[in-house]
């Protein structure tokens, strides 16, 4: 981290009407602006590295999201092909058709959560590419309403 030089404050002149002294705007917000550049360029490093780091973990949650979705579909597939034969089969019962069907309901919910999250992921990965704060905050309730699908999803 980079030592903070000092800026100079408004400068102070004599005013036309009167000749009492006043501060200008201008320099006024010209040195706070200074100022927030300052602080700025001491945390760029900082800055920099959160992003990259969320773009990193952007990118994983990704390629999960992509695992997720590739399972739960074949097993949804084979639960789909195989549901209708079990029941069929007389000597599977309820009991044994429950967990059966729990669980293609599970696959189900992973698929549905899966398709919000794709799109969700998409969006924060170019928000965080392109620097876009408006873009990152426009995906704060699509994120809460994606961690309450998970939430009902782990047992």
């Amino acid at each position: 981290m980079t030592k903070r030089t000092t800026r100079k404050s408004s400068k102070t002149i004599t005013s036309k009407a009167g000749g009492k002294p006043q501060v200008m705007f201008s320099d006024k917000l010209t040195a706070a602006l200074g100022e927030i550049n300052d602080v700025i360029q001491d945390n760029k490093e900082t800055l920099d590295s959160i992003q990259e780091v969320s773009l990193d973990l952007v990118r994983v949650a990704g390629s999960l999201e992509a695992v997720a979705t590739k399972y739960s579909g074949m097993v949804q597939s084979v639960l789909d092909m195989a549901l209708p034969i079990l029941s069929g089969i007389p000597l599977v019962n309820k009991k044994v058709m429950e967990p059966v069907e729990e669980l293609l309901e599970l696959a189900a919910s992973i698929q549905e959560t899966s398709a919000l999250a794709h799109r969700v992921i998409g969006a924060v990965e170019e928000g965080l590419m392109k620097a876009d704060v408006v873009k990152l905050q426009s995906q704060k309730g699509d994120l809460r309403e994606m961690s309450a699908a998970l939430e009902k999803i782990i047992p």
